[in-house]
């Protein structure tokens, strides 16, 4: 008797085999994927919350603006500093650097819509626009001054004091922060300083109307001066500038008598223009805009 092997039937038992063996891999994989889901959504989320604010951040730098941005499902954004530079953190995912930008913003902020706007800080030239990112007002007392963007911040959150500067200092400022200030009508402008708790000898000073603004969002002094490292990298770039810019002026060949950048005898370079931000003061503001608009009324380039 010979006995015949039904190949096709082998076949069919072997690919039913590989079937269910390949059903079991795909079902451990899955269990595997059910496991692991919560962890590599939040990776994603995370990866493109920071992408679109990066994305943001980048457009609204150079414009003055207000809008929202909305992801539809609750975001938590940490701002911390490492080194003196700005980091941002998502979804308690590991930090990315802001690259440069000036952004205030409270500590920690959670929500699914978050409000931006930008406002451009001058001294007397254009450094950079700042952006601020909030979700909730704050409840405002004493003298706050009339800056629309103050007004947009209003709400039933966090009390600030606001006070006309009396060089009191922050022993008697109380636990509340408090911005002490004074105003400039002619440069529309402002100066003052920070007492955050109350606990600091030295109140954190500021300079201009986008720096106080960012004041106001800034949970403590660590995130301010933080925030402030970047502005004064920023001040000595742009400074730097304006120096090359005004050293070709005063070498060019043409009408140098006229177009020299001086004001009272001083040249751009000599008129005492401090490059650091903790001494900025209406006066040298107003220095340099002067020289800025002799140049103009003499039919002169200006320097910026």
């Amino acid at each position: 008797m010979v006995l015949r092997l039904n190949k096709k039937g082998i076949a069919i038992s072997f690919n039913w085999i590989f079937s269910m063996i390949a059903g079991v891999l795909i079902l451990i994989f899955l269990v595997y994927f059910a496991v692991q889901n919560t962890d590599l959504f939040g990776n994603v989320t995370s990866k493109v919350v920071s992408e679109e604010l990066e994305i943001l951040f980048s457009g609204i730098e150079t414009i003055k603006t207000k809008t929202s941005l909305n992801f539809d499902k609750n975001v938590e954004l940490r701002f911390s500093c490492n080194q003196g530079k700005q980091v941002l953190n998502v979804n308690g995912k590991s930090g990315n650097s802001l690259k440069g930008k000036i952004v205030f913003a409270p500590n920690i902020v959670e929500s699914d819509v978050f409000n931006i706007a930008t406002q451009p800080w001058n001294v007397p030239f254009r450094v950079a626009n700042f952006i601020y990112l909030w979700d909730e007002g704050y409840e405002f007392s004493g003298d706050a001054p009339e800056i629309d963007l103050i007004e947009e911040l209003r709400g039933n959150g966090e009390k600030i004091v606001f006070a006309l500067d009396n060089n009191a200092g922050c022993a008697n400022s109380g636990n509340l922060k408090t911005i002490y200030y004074t105003h400039d009508e002619d440069l529309d402008d402002y100066l003052g300083y920070v007492c955050f708790e109350g606990q600091r000898s030295s109140p954190v000073r500021f300079y201009g109307k986008a720096m106080l603004i960012g004041a106001v969002l800034s949970d403590t002094s660590n995130n301010f001066e933080c925030v402030k490292s970047g502005i004064q990298k920023r001040l000595e770039v742009v400074n730097d500038i304006y120096y090359k810019k005004s050293q070709k002026m005063i070498a060019s060949p043409v009408d140098i008598d006229n177009c020299n950048p001086q004001i009272n005898g001083l040249s751009y370079t000599d008129a005492e223009y401090s490059t650091n931000l903790n001494l900025l003061d209406f006066d040298n503001v107003k220095r340099f805009e002067s020289i800025n608009n002799n140049l103009v009324r003499g039919g002169c380039v200006g320097i910026y």
